[in-house]
Formats: structure tokens, sequence, C-alpha cells
């Protein structure tokens, strides 16, 4: 499987203003505190592997990071060597969530 799934920051928004049952996992290496919505989960990208049992296979699951390129990575290792299915990137991750929302977090 070459091709990830990706989802912009509106569908994102739209996906948690409408509570949809989902899990958001932030891969960042230090897990921050300017998140603009509550991740369900921090999983560092280096410690992906060994949390796998965390990761939802029924849900759709969210990955994100500062700006889309370790939750890129995530999804991509995680559909090709472990066979995940319901997975999706945050295209320009929380750096461009927050500007396409006009979220000004310090």
């Amino acid at each position: 499987m070459d091709e990830i799934n990706n989802i912009n920051s509106k569908e994102l928004l739209e996906l948690i203003d409408k509570k949809e049952d989902i899990q958001i996992i932030d891969v960042r290496i230090i897990a921050g505190t300017d998140l603009p919505f509550e991740a369900s989960i921090f999983i560092p990208f280096d410690k992906l592997t060994k949390n796998i049992d965390k990761i939802s296979r029924e849900k759709k699951v969210i990955f994100i990071c500062d700006t889309g390129a370790n939750s890129f990575f995530a999804v991509k290792i995680l559909q090709q060597f472990h066979n995940f299915t319901n997975l999706w990137n945050l295209k320009g991750g929380i750096d461009k969530y927050k500007i396409d929302n006009k979220i000004d977090l310090q």
C-alpha cells in the first residue's frame, strides 16, 4: 500500500465538532500543551511500534504532529508493516490546523 489517507484541518474540525468517535494520536517526540483539541493519546514517534496495542483498528485514527511529517511516516509504517487500514494523517499538522481555523495559542 503506497498511498496514505490524509485529512485536512477543516475536515478534522468538522469531526471534532460533530463529536465523531475517532482516535487522535499525537506522535510528536515531546508532548506539547499547544493542542487546540484534546488528543486521545500521546505516543512519541520513536515509541510507536512498541505501542501498537493502544491504536484502534475499528475507529478512524488520525495521527498528528507539528507539521504533518512524523504523522505521515507513522501512518505509512503502520499500514505497510502492521496492516492497519483505518489510519489518517493530518496534512500540514497542528501548525496548519491552527492557521486554517484561526486559532492563536501561545
